[in-house]
Formats: C-alpha cells, structure tokens, sequence
C-alpha cells in the first residue's frame, strides 16, 4: 500500500518514559518533547497539504455529513481533514502503527481501540481564527466509561503566540463537566464548572513547542489554547484511541451513527481496530 520510502514512518515515533506515563495518569495530560522524528514530520505535512492546501485553505469532507456532523461553531475553530488515515496508506501506516499504539496503551493503561486521526489547522486572528474555548473531549462520544485519549502532534513549531494547548491538572478526576461546543450564550467550561472545583483550578504553563514535540490528553481532561496570533497557520495531527473494552451507549455521534454497533456491547468495528502494541 505504501511506497518504500515511507513504509517505516510508524518507526520514527519514540517510546514514552515511565516519568511521561506517571505525570499523565496524575495529571490527566503530559508533554512528549520530540516525540516523532523530522522526516515523518516533512512526509505528513506534504500529504496533508496535497489535500488541504499549502496555507489549509480547504476542509476536506470527513465522511460525517449527517445529523450530528460538527456544528458551525466548531467548524469555526480550525480548518479540518478527519481520518486522513483511512484513505491515505501512508497516514495508515503512521497513526495505526505499533509505536502510536504503545504511546496511546501505555499511557491509558491497557489496550486501546483507535477512535480516529485528524489533521487540525488553526487560522490566524487575521483568518479568522479564534480561541479555543475550554472543554472537555468525553462528553462528546459515546462511550460508557472515561479513558479516552488524544495525542496532539506539532507539525510545525508552535511558539507562545501561535497557540499551543493548555490543561487543567488534575480534570481528569471531576467527571464530565457539559457540552460547550455549539452553545449560544458564550460559556465555556471553565464558565460553568461549580465553584468547588473552581477553586482547585491549576493551568498547565503556556510553552512553546517544536515541531515533533507532542502533548497526550485524557479526554475528560479541560484543556484550551489561545489564538494564533501569527501570520501562520499551526498545523497539528492528532490520533485518538479509547479502553479496548468500552461499551458503546447508543447516543449519537458522527463517527458511530449508522455503523449498527451494538447497544451495551463493545465497539467492534472495522472503524474501531485496537492498535497493536
């Protein structure tokens, strides 16, 4: 499926630290510096932007047009290409590969099912981009239980200004805290958190990463980011994966609706493998 050149693109991401694994299941989010090697940087970026555009003027289609697709106010956020990975051999090999599946399973514990790759390009202010409200992943997925995971991928270096994500500590523990995407009123989460856990609040520092740093996040995990406030697009990657056994709930989603997964049952499906290890 894939050319020589870039059949081993899955070998240039590095393993995780247990130091990495202890600060994320404590902290509900780490930092991987130089997490994917140069050379799969330049290959992903270059098939990306064969699709998006050298500046992600274009959105590609995710194949979730439907009733639940992502509402305006998301679109707004970033220009978009979810699962890249399914049509693109090359992606394949990097996002479904050994290495990504033990940075994902060690850092949730147990085995993992991928959830989907996406590339997500923030705008500059002057492209209208905006900030990223604070949220949480989870309450947007229809999984019986918490351990869902992202790991986001600088494709290019991310300096303060240009946006990188901040987290909550320690979120990952308060549950599910509402739905903030697609709200009318302005709120974000940390808008409508109760006070007791406003008090506890504790912001990861805004630091800039190089391309090929990465972060992981728990799905239940509050994070942001600030605007673009260059000329330049950040363009980042993302996998996510969620607990091998999770139980599928039945509530819509755009990437469950009309596969005839099973109520209570896990989510065996062709669009859910667990990653091998």
């Amino acid at each position: 499926m894939s050319t020589a050149t870039d059949s081993r693109i899955g070998d240039a991401i590095r393993e995780v630290t247990q130091a990495e694994v202890d600060h994320y299941q404590r902290n509900g989010w780490t930092r991987l510096p130089g997490l994917v090697k140069p050379q799969a940087l330049e290959v992903i970026l270059a098939r990306l932007k064969a699709k998006m555009g050298q500046d992600a003027e274009v959105e590609v289609a995710s194949g979730h047009e439907a009733k639940t697709a992502r509402p305006p106010q998301a679109r707004a956020l970033f220009n978009s290409y979810e699962n890249c990975a399914r049509t693109d051999p090359v992606l394949h090999d990097f996002a479904y590969s050994p290495a990504m599946g033990r940075v994902l399973s060690r850092c949730a514990g147990g085995p993992v099912r991928a959830w989907g790759d996406a590339a997500y390009v923030k705008m500059p202010v002057s492209r209208a981009g905006g900030k990223t409200p604070w949220h949480q992943d989870w309450p947007y997925y229809p999984f019986d239980r918490a351990g869902s995971l992202t790991v986001w991928i600088a494709l290019v270096d991310v300096p303060p200004e240009m946006g990188p994500m901040r987290f909550v500590s320690g979120s990952h523990l308060w549950g599910p805290q509402g739905r903030v995407v697609g709200r009318t009123d302005g709120k974000d989460t940390m808008d409508i958190l109760p006070q007791f856990l406003r008090d506890k609040v504790e912001i990861s520092p805004e630091v800039g990463m190089k391309a090929g740093d990465a972060t992981v996040h728990d799905d239940m995990t509050i994070h942001s980011a600030p605007p673009n406030q260059t000329d330049k697009p950040r363009w980042a990657y993302t996998m996510q994966a969620f607990p091998a056994d999770t139980l599928f709930t039945g509530c819509p989603q755009r990437r469950t609706d009309d596969l005839g997964l099973a109520l209570n049952q896990p989510l065996e499906h062709a669009n859910f493998p667990v990653l091998p290890t």
